[in-house]
């Protein structure tokens, strides 16, 4: 599985668990790069549910 299949199902995957429990809870997810990287995933903005 690529880098950003990965990312991108570990960040949903956390948004529904936490859905689940608490339905009305806002939340904004935050990715934190440890080291200079040339890929496209770190000009991503967002995305929607």
């Amino acid at each position: 599985m690529s880098l950003w299949l990965t990312l991108r199902y570990r960040m949903l995957d956390y948004r529904f668990r936490v859905y689940r429990r608490v339905p009305q809870k806002e939340m904004r997810q935050v990715i934190i790069y440890l080291r200079k990287t040339g890929s496209d995933l770190v000009s991503e903005r967002g995305y929607l549910i």
